[in-house]
């Protein structure tokens, strides 16, 4: 995925470089007043608040800064798959190149994957009803490429008979 003007503010992550504001009116203005100048190479942003920016995460050590499209990192996969609230609906067809992993009794799996450094959100399979509809998980979704990372070792832990089941070495 290439960033551009149409969908750089679209879970991205940059450094902006300071720069100084333009002298001419800005291209587009948020809801919560920053001010963006669209350039050939990048975008020019003038703001009050910068780091979590909506689903973005923009940096800048002044309030007016510049990234060039190439220096945006796009979102992964997983982040452009998953709903509002940072889940994603297994119940559905997933896309492809992403893999659910369920719940393995007492192995503390969101333990191994963070320890891992694997990406991952939680895997929604429905919902218990009740006032607040509350919503059913079933283990998380990870990108498949980190599927044989995560079970191999598992497998490599059980065979050595170490505990799986545990939040240690």
């Amino acid at each position: 995925m290439s960033v551009a003007k149409d969908n750089f503010y679209l879970a991205t992550t940059a450094t902006f470089k300071s720069c100084e504001i333009p002298k001419r009116k800005p291209d587009y203005i948020s809801a919560s007043g920053s001010k963006y100048w669209y350039c050939k190479s990048g975008v020019i942003r003038h703001s009050d608040h910068w780091d979590q920016v909506a689903s973005c995460y923009w940096f800048c050590n002044s309030s007016c800064g510049f990234c060039k499209w190439g220096d945006f990192t796009p979102p992964s996969l997983l982040e452009r798959s998953v709903n509002k609230y940072w889940h994603i609906d297994v119940r559905k067809p997933l896309p492809q190149g992403l893999c659910h992993v369920k719940y393995i009794k007492g192995i503390q799996l969101r333990y191994w994957l963070n320890k891992l450094d694997i990406d991952y959100v939680r895997a929604l399979v429905g919902f218990r009803g009740g006032p607040f509809n509350n919503p059913k998980f079933d283990g998380y979704v990870i990108e498949a490429k980190d599927k044989a990372k995560i079970m191999d070792f598992v497998r490599e832990r059980q065979a050595a008979k170490i505990d799986v089941f545990a939040n240690s070495n």
